[in-house]
């Protein structure tokens, strides 16, 4: 009798690729439905506000929304059309989360070391997941397609040396619906142009290179004339910005130490010999100690690492996206963690560009399998509220802000309802800014959801006139079980996670 083999002992192709490919958007997945769903959170408010004011033909002709800089007419109709077909913000949430799973999921069909890359897509999306909170905004419209446009450039890059002229057409077509998106595909899509020119100045064909310089014109070109209004920050506040997001996305030594793990497996990938790796890894351990000393992230240099590493295989191509999408956070200079995800995605891709480390063997596709059930039991436990050893304080940074947009709402509702404080203006008690400016943006105890002008609008969308302008009569919201002694509790709203959010008069 023959028995049927089961995952562990098979060894088809198509079932032990299914195993490490659930391995690599399982860190992003199991984050992204701790957390889900979110209620408004930051922009959405405005958003929110905005949506309910305006016709599809409004979002599609028009820059609608105050803050966002440049014209993303296709952005800002996904976000309305998935808007008014499900009535909140979660059938956006979900499809962001679609697009950023999809984008690890194309890297994987091309990546030589797919067991590594699936290790190391599930250790930086798990451990720096804090840069996609955009999956839970309405205004992470723009990044999921962008991320999506990033792995297709990523996955031509490693398998084309040259550009032919269908070729691209094609990634120039990608952009343009990328660039309606998010325009940063158009700062992204120069340099993967220039990369190619570089490579090709010596064995490329003079039709080749004039194809591809015309292209990086009219690409340059386009990026002036849609980016000509914003405005100019100064270098310090660029810089600032910059180091501000890699401090964001690293944000204890936990996660310095991973980052020291993926900056070391990298390094490894740059020495061929034993002795030289022995160096090589010796050299990049010293080198984030000395970094983590001068409280300096240690995520840079993993980036910097797998940058040389194509440069040293002279692939211009993948250094130019690496080197782009690292300074993308400088476009905004906000500090925002998100403008990171897209290089980190990248890194992961090429540290696991070689058949180096890992291989597939039977007990590490048991060992996975564990994992993904294991995941699976803990997601469902903890969002019945069943205490998890260990698990439970680790995803609690992810819960405890989803606790406080659900209190927020809970106590937005109270007030439309309660006629006693109809005359009373809704205040945050601590500030929120943008993490670049704020102090409580790592320590988020007591830090409200969004900032007070989007609280404000929201509040007189939902009730017109709403006294949110200065009024003596103040009702101040605390969160994480802030009290204020000066002042009389009116209303409380649990909570497990972050504790409880109280309004005070």
């Amino acid at each position: 009798m023959q028995y049927k083999k089961n995952i562990l002992t098979s060894g088809n192709p198509s079932t032990v690729s299914l195993v490490y490919l659930l391995l690599t958007i399982s860190g992003l997945s199991f984050c992204f439905f701790l957390g889900f769903p979110f209620n408004n959170h930051n922009e959405s408010f405005i958003w929110v506000v905005t949506l309910n004011k305006i016709s599809l033909w409004d979002a599609l002709s028009k820059q609608v929304i105050g803050g966002v800089e440049s014209f993303r007419p296709l952005g800002m109709a996904n976000a309305w059309l998935s808007y008014k077909i499900s009535g909140n913000i979660f059938l956006q949430e979900i499809l962001n989360w679609l697009f950023a799973i999809s984008s690890f999921a194309l890297l994987y069909t091309v990546v030589k070391n797919k067991v590594l890359f699936a290790i190391l897509a599930f250790l930086t999306c798990a451990c720096f997941f804090a840069g996609y909170i955009y999956l839970f905004h309405l205004h992470g419209v723009f990044y999921g397609p962008f991320q999506l446009y990033v792995a297709l450039l990523a996955c031509v890059a490693v398998k084309k040396n040259r550009l032919s002229v269908k070729m691209l057409a094609l990634t120039s077509a990608a952009t343009i619906i990328a660039c309606l998106y998010h325009t940063f595909a158009l700062l992204v899509f120069c340099a993967f142009l220039a990369g190619y020119i570089i490579q090709l100045l010596k064995k490329g064909t003079r039709k080749e290179l004039v194809w591809l310089i015309v292209t990086l014109l009219l690409t340059l070109a386009a990026a002036k004339l849609i980016l000509q209004t914003k405005q100019m920050k100064t270098m310090a506040e660029l810089a600032d910005g910059l180091l501000t997001s890699f401090k964001m996305m690293e944000i204890n030594r936990a996660l310095s130490a991973a980052a020291v793990v993926l900056a070391t497996l990298a390094g490894l990938s740059l020495a061929k010999t034993r002795r030289d790796k022995i160096i090589t890894a010796t050299a990049v351990l010293l080198l984030s100690a000395l970094l983590i000393y001068l409280q300096i992230p240690v995520l840079p240099l993993w980036v910097i690492i797998c940058a040389v590493k194509m440069l040293l295989e002279k692939n211009w191509v993948m250094a130019g996206l690496i080197a782009a999408a690292a300074i993308l956070p400088v476009g905004s200079s906000s500090g925002s963690p998100t403008y990171l995800v897209f290089v980190l995605m990248i890194c992961a891709f090429v540290t696991a560009a070689d058949e180096l480390y890992i291989k597939d063997t039977r007990v590490l596709r048991g060992l996975t399998i564990f994992l993904l059930v294991t995941l699976a039991v803990c997601l469902a436990a903890v969002k019945k509220h069943v205490p998890v050893p260990v698990a439970s304080s680790i995803v609690r940074p992810v819960l405890a802000e989803q606790e406080k947009t659900k209190q927020l709402q809970h106590i937005v509702e109270w007030k439309i309802k309660n006629k006693e404080y109809a005359s009373s203006g809704l205040y945050f008690y601590d500030g929120g800014g943008l993490p670049v400016n704020a102090e409580n943006a790592v320590n988020r105890v007591n830090r409200p959801v969004t900032d007070q002008a989007g609280l404000n609008e929201y509040l007189d969308f939902l009730m017109p006139g709403a006294p949110n302008s200065g009024k003596a009569d103040i009702l101040y919201i605390t969160f994480g079980n802030k009290l204020l002694q000066d002042k009389q509790l009116v209303f409380s709203v649990n909570g497990p996670w972050n504790g409880n959010a109280n309004v005070f008069r």
